[in-house]
C-alpha cells in the first residue's frame, strides 16, 4: 500500500480485493502467483494492473521495474510510504509453528 497508511491485512477473493481498492479509490499492481492464477478476474477491473509472469515471485529488482511505470507518469510516493502487505505467514513461520505444536 502507498500513501502512508497501513491497512489491515485480510484474505479474500480477487473480487473482494478489487471492491476494497475501489472503495479506497486506489490503484494497485497485482503480482505473485495469485495474480497469474486469477488473471481473468483482475484484468476486467481498471483499478488493477497485472505485473505479469516474470513477477510471480518478485524480488527487489522486479519491484523496482514495477514502479517504473508510475515513475514515468510522475506519480511519486515517499519511500517510507510504500509498504508490502503479506497476507500469509512465510513457509518458515508455518514450519516453526508446526514444530512447536508437535510433541
Amino acid at each position: 500500500t502507498a500513501g502512508g497508511e497501513n491497512a489491515a491485512s485480510t484474505i479474500g477473493t480477487p473480487d473482494d480485493l478489487v471492491v476494497e481498492l475501489s472503495a479506497r479509490g486506489e490503484d494497485a499492481v497485482i503480482c505473485g502467483d495469485g495474480a497469474l492464477r486469477f488473471r481473468s478476474e483482475f484484468e476486467c477491473h481498471d483499478r488493477c494492473e497485472l505485473a505479469g509472469p516474470g513477477h510471480a515471485t518478485p524480488d527487489l529488482t522486479a519491484l523496482i521495474e514495477l514502479g517504473a511505470a508510475r515513475f514515468a507518469r510522475e506519480q511519486f510516493e515517499p519511500a517510507a510510504a510504500v509498504l508490502p502487505m503479506y497476507l500469509r505467514k512465510s513457509d518458515a513461520e508455518l514450519a516453526a509453528e508446526r514444530d512447536q505444536v508437535q510433541p
